[in-house]
């Protein structure tokens, strides 16, 4: 084990959902598409159910892999699976990323009308605390330079 935090183990989780795979996947689809703020494309190939895009959250933000398979021709299974490199994100966090995608993905299905509401709703870690860790996370760079600095200027005069 090293030194560093390269951040908190991968969570993984599956659900089923009672709609044929190509529901499903252009569902997805259609939500990268559409909220492309709250879903940052990486990869995606709707064919073979296939997804990675990150969800904007600051310091914290979270690359999801969708990775969809049938079955049956009426249910679907989706493993979804959210890493992070951030040293302030933990496997809880990673958690609530993985449930708020299950809950908007579930919504779209469902045919909810007002998806911003729901990705609003769901897009923990963009209030105030994930502004606060990112604005900590800025000054402890800003003050550890300037220590670096101040420390090579005393030992190191020109």
């Amino acid at each position: 084990m090293g030194m560093w935090n390269n951040g908190p183990s991968p969570v993984t989780t599956t659900v089923t959902f009672n709609y044929p795979m190509d529901v499903v996947a252009h569902s997805l689809h259609d939500l990268i598409q559409s909220y492309p703020s709250a879903f940052l494309k990486k990869k995606e190939n709707v064919g073979i159910g296939y997804f990675v895009f990150d969800r904007p959250k600051g310091i914290d933000t979270p690359t999801i892999e969708v990775r969809m398979s049938n079955l049956g021709p009426q249910n679907t299974s989706v493993v979804i699976t959210a890493t992070t490199v951030g040293a302030y994100t933990s496997s809880a966090d990673l958690q609530i990323d993985v449930s708020e995608i299950v809950d908007i993905l579930s919504s779209k299905l469902h045919g909810v009308n007002n998806m911003e509401a729901v990705i609003k709703r769901n897009n923990s870690g963009n209030g105030l605390w994930g502004h606060i860790k990112t604005l900590g996370c800025l000054l402890f760079v800003i003050i550890f330079t300037l220590l670096f600095i101040g420390t090579c200027i005393a030992y190191f005069p020109s």
